[in-house]
């Protein structure tokens, strides 16, 4: 028996290479996700649009893309914000953001602040970390117990309360 109600996609990625804010994408590449050649065009709503259909999909979450290191995270948040939603667009898809807070950062509550009030769609938030090749560096419990560090999941935990929210219609 197959399943045919609706779908919530829960992590998609959008971007514009014209912006200049995916470095990830047009140069050097993440060496942990191999060669991303295949990834280097735009994809927004249209695209998005066009994969779900047929699909059953009815919402969607954006997880942030890697936005430029280099720059405030919350400019991602405010550029979804400004995307034009595509004729045929189910309301529900890109209806809610997992935006980017560099938790180890100074400045790390103000920046989730901002996130928040960039958009009410901001419903959670992360960090990504890169993992290691080596091994003898890797975030495993036996290299974390002699030296702690932030890729360590026992190093640090956070939680963050926020009321809840209702998204734009």
């Amino acid at each position: 028996m197959s399943y045919s109600g609706p779908i919530i996609d829960a992590h998609h990625h959008l971007w514009d290479l014209s912006l200049g804010r995916h470095p990830w994408i047009t140069g050097a590449g993440v060496a942990a996700l191999g060669d991303v050649a295949y990834l280097r065009r735009d994809y927004g709503l249209a695209e998005l649009r066009s994969d779900m259909e047929g699909q059953g999909v009815v919402g969607s979450v954006h997880v942030e893309a890697l936005w430029d290191r280099a720059r405030d995270p919350v400019e991602e948040t405010r550029w979804l914000e400004g995307l034009a939603r595509p004729v045929g667009l189910p309301p529900g898809i890109a209806a809610r953001y997992v935006a980017s807070v560099p938790l180890g950062r100074p400045g790390a509550a103000e920046i989730l602040s901002r996130q928040l009030a960039a958009s009410p769609r901001v419903v959670g938030l992360r960090e990504t970390v890169r993992w290691r090749t080596s091994p003898a560096s890797s975030a495993s419990p036996a290299n974390c117990s002699s030296t702690p560090s932030r890729m360590c999941p026992t190093s640090r935990s956070a939680s963050i309360s926020t009321p809840p929210r209702t998204a734009r219609s």
